[in-house]
């Protein structure tokens, strides 16, 4: 990860003690980031790709990234699609984006029991983007 190499090359306190505190990340979370790094493939992606896709956007593993779009493009439920779609926009996930708004526009009249009204006031903009594309389908 150029993040954790920027980390050990610089002038950054973890270049000089030769560790990294990681406070912001579980811990399981955080040991399939090094079997990604190390491995290549990462256990559990089934039940921690959201969490997966915020550490590969913080340490810029890009290949992580895309392993965890993929997999949560792959699994968009209605149960899932309003934090998929709010992960995605935080963490630039733009194909994931598009695919999660595409999903509430199909699936969008037996969404009524999800909540609607709490996502519009957290999340205006992506409730904007939802029927904007909707606007753009009819």
């Amino acid at each position: 990860s150029p993040v954790f190499a920027a980390m050990f090359q610089s002038g950054m306190q973890e270049s000089a003690l030769n560790r990294i505190v990681i406070e912001d990340i579980e811990p399981d979370v955080f040991e399939e980031v090094l079997r990604f790094i190390y491995v290549g493939k990462v256990i559990g992606l089934e039940r921690m790709a959201h969490e997966l896709l915020a550490a590969a956007d913080k340490y810029a593993l890009d290949r992580l990234r895309k392993m965890c779009e993929g997999h949560l493009g792959r699994h968009i439920t209605q149960e899932t699609v309003l934090k998929t779609l709010a992960l995605a926009d935080a963490y630039h996930a733009e194909e994931l984006k598009k695919q999660s708004i595409q999903f509430v526009c199909t699936n969008i009249k037996s969404m009524q029991g999800t909540d609607w009204k709490d996502y519009n006031c957290a999340h205006p903009d992506l409730v904007a983007a939802i029927l904007g594309a909707m606007t753009i389908g009819s």
